[in-house]
């Protein structure tokens, strides 16, 4: 049995393209998940003066974060369930 074919090195490549595509699409949600959470904290960090303040506005920020990202995946945990 040979273990180098033509067929295994076709699915080889396909799944690393498919690899590389996740990887990809990995970064484009950090870019976008990173953009709206800062653009939504926006308005109350330009107010802020008081650096307490702006640490508890980068807190917010940090918890919005997290809440997309249990949405998101909240998400793609359904569309994988029911297909």
């Amino acid at each position: 049995m040979c273990y180098d074919s033509p067929e295994l090195r076709s699915n080889r490549s396909r799944v690393l393209s498919l690899s590389h595509k996740g990887m990809e699409f990995t970064r484009e949600y950090d870019k976008w998940k990173n953009e709206l959470a800062a653009k939504l904290v926006l308005p109350l960090s330009l107010k802020a003066k008081d650096d307490a303040v702006k640490k508890r506005i980068d807190g917010f920020k940090g918890a919005l974060m997290h809440h997309i990202d249990r949405l998101w995946y909240d998400g793609v945990l359904e569309v994988i369930r029911t297909g």
